[in-house]
């Protein structure tokens, strides 16, 4: 059986004794508007005792705009080791219908950079081979209304 965790009052507690820190972004280091510089201060701290901060998140993007946003933020790159999106692993995924068509549930344009170079076609649902969702088009986002979407 693996013992608990002891209690801990920070991240520097954890300094050591792992190889990495898988953060999360949305709600851990920012609000979508401003940085925590509280949080922030802690993967900071923890990366130069030698340990490994990486950034994960859901975001439907590839993780180089979500770079770009993390630097107008104030996350720098020497803050972080590397940083991986659900839009990075959804585009590997999507890859692998280069060349065939697919149906895309999401914003208009926003996640665009999803799908660049990866010479896919956008059609019906009923020609697709594969449907990408990445987010619906309301508010009260339930599996429910992923029928009536796009």
């Amino acid at each position: 059986m693996i013992s608990p965790l002891p209690s801990i009052s920070g991240l520097a507690d954890l300094v050591g004794r792992y190889d990495a820190v898988l953060s999360d972004v949305w709600g851990v280091v920012h609000n979508g508007v401003t940085i925590f510089p509280g949080a922030v201060e802690a993967l900071i701290k923890y990366r130069k005792a030698d340990d490994k901060v990486v950034f994960i998140t859901n975001a439907p993007r590839p993780s180089a705009p979500l770079i770009d946003m993390l630097d107008r933020l104030g996350v720098v790159r020497d803050n972080y080791d590397a940083i991986v999106s659900s839009g990075d692993a959804s585009r590997a995924m999507i890859g692998k219908y280069s060349g065939r068509a697919i149906h895309y549930v999401g914003p208009a344009t926003e996640d665009d950079a999803l799908y660049e170079g990866l010479n896919v076609r956008h059609t019906s649902a009923e020609e697709a081979k594969v449907v990408v969702v990445t987010d619906l088009e309301t508010d009260d986002d339930t599996p429910r209304n992923v029928s009536r979407a796009g």
